[in-house]
């Protein structure tokens, strides 16, 4: 677990949240694919914490990203956090996804606020020398589409 600090939590499209974290820790292991489990309160209401997919990692700036929509009660309570507050969080968790094998053309499929780890899939991605790929990515209406 990591007491870490927001940096930023800002509405970036209809009811869509961009929160980036001070999390050094994070940004240093985190792979694209992997998460993280946020405790939105600091009290036991709502008791469950809540699973993102990690959205990016600055690893020189030490912080990380997450892209999330308010759905219920605790992301409701995410969405009001301001910078300087502190979040006890998990991760990163899981095992991220795998590695294109090279000369393959790697094709990047989404919607909604499942694109999130695939824009830092994208990002990490074109970082590959000679590995060019595409992404198709949907969403719901214009209102909700970010990451373009």
């Amino acid at each position: 677990m990591h007491q870490v600090e927001i940096i930023l939590n800002e509405e970036i499209a209809q009811g869509i949240y961009l929160l980036r974290l001070r999390a050094d820790k994070v940004a240093e292991s985190a792979n694209p694919g992997q998460f993280l489990h946020v405790k939105c309160t600091k009290g036991p209401h709502p008791l469950l914490r809540r699973p993102f997919g990690i959205a990016d990692a600055q690893r020189k700036e030490g912080t990380s990203d997450i892209i999330y929509r308010v759905v219920g009660e605790g992301t409701s309570i995410l969405s009001q956090k301001r910078p300087g507050e502190v979040l006890d969080i998990m991760g990163p968790l899981g095992r991220g996804f795998p590695s294109p094998p090279p000369g393959t053309l790697p094709l990047i499929v989404g919607g909604g606020v499942g694109v999130a780890p695939l824009l830092f899939l994208a990002k990490e991605l074109s970082k590959v020398a000679g590995l060019e790929g595409r992404a198709f990515l949907g969403f719901s209406s214009a209102r909700e589409t970010f990451g373009m």
